[in-house]
């Protein structure tokens, strides 16, 4: 997915877990998902939303590969962990106990992203080097290639699908 897409997902994946009362819906809890939201592509150095940070993206990408580490289970785990502790402790008396939670929403979102958007799936499982995502063969047709592929229709009718999403349910 690209960058912009990844962050209306996780407002989208905000908005439901307010409706299904798993957090409050602020915000800053908004913000901070869209944050998380970007986050795993520090291994990909042509990330636009990171461009300034080119060398820390070139040294993920060449320690890791791109939608590898930063694109796990054991990733977002450990960085899901670590908002937490932070939350808790630095930031409690100046941020509310569930931004952690947002942040964690936001990485989430993003691996689940990647894992429908584009043709050669995530390692999940890493440090099993398989890749999970959708794929339909192992040689896509050009109907299967536009619908999967980054920046294709696939792509487009998601980003739509998350805002009617968000705005059918911020107004109830």
């Amino acid at each position: 997915m690209k960058w912009v897409t990844h962050q209306i997902f996780s407002a989208a994946c905000m908005t439901a877990a307010f409706r299904l009362g798993l957090t409050d819906c602020t915000w800053l809890g908004y913000a901070v998902a869209g944050l998380g939201s970007i986050l795993p592509d520090i291994d990909y150095y042509r990330a636009d939303a990171q461009r300034r940070q080119s060398m820390l993206n070139a040294l993920a990408h060449h320690m890791a590969g791109h939608r590898g580490f930063f694109h796990s289970l054991v990733f977002w785990a450990g960085i899901s962990g670590l908002a937490y502790l932070v939350n808790i402790t630095v930031a409690a008396p100046y941020l509310p106990h569930q931004v952690w939670l947002a942040f964690s929403i936001g990485v989430a979102s993003h691996l689940l992203g990647d894992m429908v958007i584009g043709l050669g799936g995530i390692a999940l499982l890493w440090p099993r080097p398989e890749k999970i995502g959708l794929r339909y063969s192992a040689r896509p047709n050009a109907i299967t290639w536009e619908l999967l592929r980054v920046g294709g229709f696939g792509e487009t009718l998601i980003f739509i699908g998350c805002i009617w999403f968000i705005w059918a349910n911020l107004g109830r």
